[in-house]
């Protein structure tokens, strides 16, 4: 029994030494009010919105960010970034899951998509 102490040892020194990283992500999404749709207020909303979210990723300690998603509502502006605590843009996979309209198929004329 007495041989085995240092290996023990070692193992539980390795352990807490040599920990894994888990690299921290989050989908953060942030509204702006839009008063009318002309192009100075949807881009001065578009400003803000994405400002807000990088406000919260910056909050949260996640300094690398991806723009996901804008869209243009009816009375609002939302957009969707991805923040990471690295940049893994080559691993980092942010491709939506729900196909994107065709650009034949008819939108709601209430929502675009930047």
């Amino acid at each position: 029994m007495r041989s085995s102490s240092p290996l023990v040892l070692a193992l539980i020194l390795v352990g807490t030494l040599v920990s894994p990283s888990f690299a921290q992500m989050a989908l953060i999404a942030a509204t702006a009010p839009l008063a009318d749709h002309a192009e100075v207020t949807v881009n001065a909303a578009m400003k803000q919105a994405i400002h807000t979210a990088m406000r919260g990723a910056a909050a949260m300690g996640l300094p690398h960010m991806h723009l996901r998603r804008a869209l243009v509502l009816q009375d609002a502006v939302l957009v969707q970034i991805v923040a990471a605590d690295t940049d893994a843009s080559d691993d980092l996979d942010v491709t939506d899951p729900t196909p994107e309209p065709d650009a034949d198929s008819s939108a709601p004329p209430e929502q675009r998509s930047l």
